[in-house]
């Protein structure tokens, strides 16, 4: 079920600050979900601020584990996608830059997600499922729910058929089936959504 996380007022505001996934990217490194949110994040502190953050922040800010956080950046020691810059400090490299850059200009319609860390962690979902219930966010904005095959899941967030309906099964207090394709998300789910993009355009947060 859902983690009401509204009990904590207006003194504690959730944060609206986001990571994002470009998935044709994502599918050319080969690397998660959770791992590109990663990515996304490391590069653009470092374009921001010319250096990178502590682990602690990184696994605070994605609402992960500090192992995962590790396991991840080895992975992108491996891939040639980080450089060690001081005993204690890392930096992407100029390889992972621009191909990040590129992923940016060259991305359209839903071949991106923002990633809400702490809208996720109400949710209490993992990355996948999140991806799959901003889509079906975006997709019924139009017509009132989304009709898209399962392919098209597979082909963009990489759930395979089998993935996307045991997903879609254990979504159901967030999602309405409308029809043997059709999905729209809870009215709550979709307000909450709306919140988030809202408030993190209004206030101009892109960076963590």
């Amino acid at each position: 079920m859902r983690k009401d996380n509204k009990a904590r007022g207006m003194a504690q505001p959730p944060r609206y600050r986001y990571s994002i996934v470009y998935h044709q990217l994502r599918n050319e490194l080969g690397i998660s979900i959770f791992q590109c949110c990663l990515l996304d994040t490391v590069i653009r502190q470092n374009l921001q601020s010319g250096h990178s953050r502590d682990i602690s922040f990184l696994a605070i800010h994605l609402r992960v584990s500090r192992g995962r956080i590790y396991d991840a950046l080895e992975s992108f020691y491996e891939l040639g996608l980080i450089e060690a810059v001081n005993e204690r400090g890392y930096a992407p490299t100029s390889k992972a830059v621009n191909q990040w850059e590129e992923a940016q200009k060259r991305n359209e319609g839903l071949r991106f997600t923002k990633v809400f860390p702490e809208l996720r962690r109400e949710m209490g979902i993992e990355f996948k499922a999140y991806c799959l219930l901003d889509a079906v966010y975006h997709l019924s904005k139009s017509r009132g729910e989304s009709n898209a095959r399962h392919g098209y899941f597979e082909k963009v967030f990489g759930i395979t058929e089998r993935d996307f309906r045991d997903k879609r099964e254990k979504l159901g207090s967030f999602l309405i089936r409308t029809g043997e394709r059709g999905l729209k998300l809870t009215s709550e789910v979709r307000s909450d959504f709306s919140h988030y993009y809202h408030f993190s355009e209004r206030q101009g947060l892109p960076f963590p």
